[in-house]
């Protein structure tokens, strides 16, 4: 029998906003710690968006609440606490190196 899994790849970011929006946190602050700074952990020309770099970004609402649905889950597993929960950090569109991915 498979040990149970929570997934959250398709929630870290909403239910991050979630949390941080409860504690007043200011979005540019905290979205850092989850985007540019482990960017520039693999290269320390990541996590910036200047002229000649890879346009590798992810357009995300992080105002306007919306209720999870595990049906929309990009993951093969739909095991997760967060179904029917409002959340914030909707994904619109993802880039990588200039690409839509997402959206």
């Amino acid at each position: 029998m498979a040990t149970p899994v929570v997934e959250v790849q398709d929630t870290y970011l909403a239910e991050h906003a979630r949390f941080m929006r409860g504690r007043g946190e200011a979005a540019p602050a905290w979205l850092k710690t989850m985007t540019a700074n482990p960017a520039c952990l693999i290269a320390p020309d990541l996590g910036t968006l200047q002229p000649g770099r890879p346009a590798d970004l992810c357009l995300v609402d992080l105002e306007k609440p919306f209720i999870f649905d595990k049906s929309t889950m990009l993951s093969k597993s739909r095991n997760t606490p967060f179904h029917g929960w409002e959340l914030y950090g909707k994904v619109h569109l993802t880039l990588l190196e200039g690409s839509v991915t997402y959206g």
